[in-house]
């Protein structure tokens, strides 16, 4: 249902499918739709957007704590690291079934609007 995604952390990749089971782990402490309005309006916690992240990694096989991703926030010479780990979470949270049916209709109205000519 959802996008496959990979995060780069530690100098390896982690390919990580989201599932409902993740969500729910995730949505037990924050609400993901306003985390991810707040991270588009550049005022969200720091702390929230490492819980989320670390949870997207230990899904993924990562040993990560949220303090090591908050940390790595914090220090790193990288200053769009947040938003560099937060873009595929929020990518990857668009269901698939949503943009294939997305595109089924606008093919079909293409389709249509060729007829009517």
């Amino acid at each position: 249902m959802f996008r496959e995604i990979t995060l780069n952390w530690d100098n390896k990749e982690y390919r990580i499918l989201p599932t409902m089971e993740l969500l729910v782990r995730v949505e037990e402490k924050f609400s993901l739709p306003i985390l991810i309005n707040r991270v588009l309006n550049g005022d969200s916690p720091i702390s929230h957007v490492s819980y989320v992240i670390s949870c997207f990694l230990q899904y993924g096989g990562a040993m990560v704590s949220s303090e090591d991703v908050y940390k790595e926030i914090l220090t790193s010479e990288d200053q769009e690291i947040a938003i560099k780990l937060m873009l595929p979470i929020m990518q990857a949270l668009e269901p698939e079934i949503k943009n294939e049916k997305a595109l089924a209709t606008k093919k079909k109205k293409k389709t249509t609007s060729r007829k009517k000519r």
